[in-house]
């Protein structure tokens, strides 16, 4: 069964990933029509199942983004850091060179 056949039948669209990871599988196991499936998934808190499959994904994704987004920020902090460093240590070495070259 196709996602498009699926969502015809129920009214539903999951995403292509649960679709395909789980209600596809189901479909593949089972012996039973595309009609006759799709109205068992209904009955059975098909929606219900998928609603909360699709939340814990984007909590997932979330997670992963908040944590993309520490990393990003303690690695610009370092560099702006390091860029600092870099600063003074030439504003120092330029202090030296007129040092030596007024002697």
């Amino acid at each position: 069964m196709l996602l498009k056949e699926f969502s015809q039948r129920t009214g539903f669209e999951p995403t292509h990933k649960y679709f395909f990871e789980v209600i596809h599988s189901e479909y593949m196991q089972s012996e039973l029509s595309k009609d006759e499936f799709c109205r068992q998934w209904k009955r059975k808190g098909g929606f219900q199942r998928a609603y909360d499959a699709m939340c814990a994904e984007r909590n997932e994704q979330q997670d992963l983004a908040f944590k993309y987004k520490r990393v990003f920020q303690e690695t610009k902090d370092a560099l702006d850091e390091s860029w600092q460093r870099i600063n003074r240590l030439t504003y120092k070495l330029d202090m030296i060179k007129d040092i030596i070259n007024n002697q």
